[in-house]
């Protein structure tokens, strides 16, 4: 596989997907591979969930010791679960994502990442993004994405991407060395 192939023919990107990566701008594998990060969490340095503020975002580590029974209705479904670091506990509320929701496992401990809520005595994260604590990857990247495409899928289709494709060095070695630069 090359840059200049389709998007569809990259592993696990059907015909619905390829649709909504064109709606993005990315048509080729190389579109794909030229989608930069706008941004990335680190998950290296959590902070003790004692020491979270209300409404600042944060990275801090935590044991799932209890999911809570959802509330769901037809219009939303919201999922609860309580994180512990033994320093202070933290409420995990997730909105619409069963699937996230069950990725929590009772006894695990996650990195989590995002805007607290609540007061210093019932602190509260809201969706946060996670990673188990030893699963390695700490440096996640933040994509624009559109409706239909999650972080970890597009990730996916990146990780596919690299693995597949045969890339096109422009660079001279001589100058990659001179200059201390990777390969592209």
């Amino acid at each position: 596989m090359n840059e200049n192939d389709d998007i569809s023919k990259l592993k696990g990107i059907g015909s619905k997907r390829a649709e909504l990566l064109r709606g993005m701008g990315i048509n080729s594998v190389g579109d794909l591979l030229s989608a930069f990060p706008r941004d990335y969490t680190d998950y290296s340095d959590p902070v003790p969930i004692k020491d979270l503020e209300p409404e600042e975002n944060a990275v801090f580590a935590g044991r799932i010791t209890k999911k809570l029974r959802p509330y769901i209705t037809p219009r939303v479904s919201i999922f609860r679960a309580v994180a512990d670091d033994g320093t202070d506990t933290v409420l995990i509320t997730i909105f619409n994502s069963q699937y996230s929701f069950d990725c929590l496992t009772e006894g695990q401990e996650y990195i989590f990442s995002g805007k607290i809520k609540g007061s210093m005595l019932a602190k509260e994260c809201q969706s946060p993004g996670f990673v188990k604590k030893n699963a390695g990857g700490l440096l996640v990247p933040k994509y624009r994405l559109t409706q239909g495409l999650s972080i970890g899928v597009f990730t996916k289709f990146v990780q596919t991407a690299l693995a597949s494709c045969l890339i096109e060095e422009y660079l001279p070695s001589y100058i990659r060395e001179r200059y201390g630069l990777i390969p592209r």
